[in-house]
This record gives structure tokens, sequence and C-alpha cells, in this order.
């Protein structure tokens, strides 16, 4: 039951990413019904969970695939299938979709990060929507936008 509720909410939240306040009221209530344990990182060797759960709060949910550098913290955060997080980066009540690429010494806070976007390093976004296949550039700082990929190009 907990994996087809998230699957369900991370498809609500593709199919209808401007709404993210009510994806996250979803979110949490999901959380706290189906916290993060032991049993998770099926895809990990037992030192690699050790790790991660240094790094990765008891109250997200992590896809498979996922890595996480150095000095990096997730907490409240749902986080899709091979995401990956570089060094130092600091993710606090996020949801990210599925192959999304945060690069090092990023913090981000109430962001939605969607399917394959790519954060590069230095960036800061506060309450942010970012759209599928989005490419942030170095040192960028954000709040309370919505990033897109123009249609133009």
């Amino acid at each position: 039951m907990c994996v087809c509720v998230c699957v369900c909410v991370c498809t609500y939240v593709h199919l209808h990413i401007h709404t993210y306040i009510h994806t996250y009221i979803y979110i949490y209530i999901y959380i706290y019904i189906c916290r993060a344990d032991r049993s998770s990182f099926p895809d990990k060797t037992e030192d690699e969970k050790k790790l991660l759960f240094k790094k990765v709060g008891s109250e997200c949910l992590v896809g498979e695939g996922f890595t996480c550098g150095d000095k990096s913290s997730v907490k409240k955060s749902v986080v899709g299938k091979h995401c990956t997080i570089g060094a130092n980066v600091k993710l606090v009540s996020c949801i990210l979709l599925d192959h999304v690429t945060i690069k090092d010494e990023c913090q981000l806070t109430g962001c939605v990060i969607g399917a394959n976007a790519h954060i590069d390093k230095l960036c800061t976004l506060t309450n942010c929507l970012v759209g599928d296949t989005y490419q942030m550039e170095e040192e960028s700082e954000h709040k309370n936008e919505t990033l897109v990929e123009d249609d133009d190009e």
C-alpha cells in the first residue's frame, strides 16, 4: 500500500505541479503514516545503508538508486528514483522527482523539482517549483519562483 500511495502522489505532483502546496499536505500525511525505516534502500549494502541513514532523516522517503555526497543532509523530503545529491547539500521539505541531479554546496528548502532537472553547484532555492529537464546555472539564487524551460528555444 505504501508504494502505491507514493506513485500516486508523485504522479499528482508531475501532472499538477502548480498546486504543490496541496501536494505537500498529501506528502506529509504519507510520510508520517509510512516513515522510512531500516528496511529502506533495498539496492544498498549494509555499510551503504548505515552511511545513508546518517544523511537521510527518518521522516523521508527515498527511491532506489539514490546517491548522496559527503556532509549532505535530507530532511522531511521525498526523493525519487536515481537521484544524485552532491557534497554539502541541504534538502529540507522538498520533493524531487526521478533522475534529479543536485551538485555540491546547494541549499533547497520547500521546493518541488521536476524529473531530469539539473541544479548546478552553489545554488540556493527557497519555495520554488522547478520544471522537468530544467538546467539551473551555477550560483543561482531563487525564492518563491517557478522555473521552467523556455518553449521558444
